[in-house]
């Protein structure tokens, strides 16, 4: 144990930096297993080689092998390193000190889907407006991943890209950005509103997806957001879940969304994004009045870090 400090930015500092530190070491170890297991169980000489050649449409029977393997690197990515977090900060049950274990509260819960829903116009809204800031650059490496992903023939390929878009990124990404890096970003500020648009910053620039950055921005504050209202972070997990599931099944019933020219700065998506910003702080007032009073404990088990947020809003 290092002793007590009384300096919260050289205390945050440690945090950032070693949850950097786990997250790397971690995404390296997974990247490293998926290699094994794709050459010794799948018998795949190159992976690098064979996602390019799935991305050109060849070898579609080894899709749901890369999606498997996608969601081991994910867990690797974002939960793994969040166990370790966990286990050396605060040093008590999982499910306590990630705000796991509160009741679910069903019209709260129906109030932060409602103001997710309504949150989408403004996303819509958003996209198009960083698509006509953008252009149309070369898309990205993990934008073509995630474009070859999403092209689905059979109730297989819907169940796996489910697991791996819906699950596993709405469990993993949630617990690292919402349950402990807008926490620590919470305790340092004690500003429960930079915490949000910090974490969801990092949240959409870790997508690598500079086309699609200001609607992941305005997800990524909404989930953070929904975190704080309710205290409740299965109430965040489940919202992402079922966004992200619900695209992918849109993309199943519909393949043609896949390749959907983005929007343009229309009338009706600007009124849209209007109408829905209204209804969406009337929402926001209601849970923001209604919230519990929901406390943050500082990290006093490793840096012995005294800081906390007694209110988060």
């Amino acid at each position: 144990m290092t002793e007590q400090t009384e300096n919260p930015s050289l205390d945050f500092l440690k945090q950032v930096c070693i949850l950097a530190a786990l997250w790397v070491v971690s995404l390296s170890f997974g990247s490293l297993l998926v290699g094994i297991l794709s050459q010794t169980i799948f018998q795949i000489p190159d992976l690098q080689k064979l996602i390019e050649e799935i991305q050109v449409g060849e070898h579609s029977d080894y899709k749901n092998i890369l999606r498997f393997l996608l969601s081991i690197s994910h867990i690797f990515t974002f939960i793994v390193p969040v166990l370790f977090f966990n286990w050396l900060y605060w040093r008590t049950n999982f499910i306590n000190s990630l705000y796991l274990n509160r009741g679910f509260e069903l019209k709260k819960f129906g109030l932060c889907f409602l103001f997710l829903l309504l949150c989408l116009p403004l996303a819509n809204f958003v996209y198009a407006l960083n698509a006509a800031i953008m252009g149309n650059p070369e898309p990205s490496a993990a934008e073509l991943l995630t474009k070859t992903i999403t092209q689905m023939s059979s109730p297989t390929d819907l169940f796996m890209n489910l697991w791996l878009v819906g699950v596993c990124a709405g469990v993993g990404e949630e617990l690292l950005f919402r349950g402990v890096l807008q926490r620590i970003v919470a305790v340092r500020f004690q500003n429960i509103h930079a915490a949000v648009w910090i974490t969801a910053i990092i949240f959409s620039l870790i997508h690598f997806d500079l086309q699609g950055f200001l609607p992941r921005l305005i997800l990524g504050a909404s989930l953070g957001y929904v975190f704080a209202w309710s205290g409740n972070l299965w109430f965040s997990i489940i919202l992402h879940i079922l966004y992200n599931s619900s695209q992918i099944l849109a993309i199943y019933l519909q393949p043609e969304l896949a390749n959907q020219e983005k929007p343009t700065l229309e009338p009706l998506i600007m009124g849209t994004a209007v109408l829905g910003s209204v209804l969406m702080y009337f929402v926001a007032r209601w849970l923001n009045n209604n919230s519990e009073v929901t406390k943050l404990e500082g990290n006093n088990n490793f840096f012995k870090n005294p800081y906390s947020v007694d209110k988060i809003l």
